[in-house]
């Protein structure tokens, strides 16, 4: 293949990778710019929802979670190379 060849489908593939990138990044702004309007500060969600038989119902959220108030297990408990065994083939079974 001619060098000349070669370099003209270069550039297209870097043209269609460019137009690419750029998709790409207009799609992560729009994606960051709904991010930020979603959770402004001093902007209160709307406490109600349709429900399925056309009825607007009011959601009730509690004050606080408990569920996130338990310890962490200590990591020196974890038996590392047991956990690491646990889903590893036998040697013989292994093949390249």
């Amino acid at each position: 293949m001619a060098l000349r060849t070669s370099g003209h489908l270069l550039l297209g593939v870097v043209r269609i990778y460019h137009r690419k990138a750029k998709y790409l990044l207009a799609d992560c702004n729009e994606a960051f710019i709904k991010i930020k309007m979603a959770f402004r500060p001093g902007m209160v969600s709307c406490k109600c929802f349709l429900n399925g038989n056309g009825v607007y119902e009011r959601v009730r959220l509690r004050d606080s979670f408990h569920d996130f108030d338990q310890p962490l297990p200590d990591l020196d408990d974890i038996d590392v190379a047991q956990q690491f065994t646990l889903n590893q083939s036998r040697v013989e079974e292994i093949t390249m």
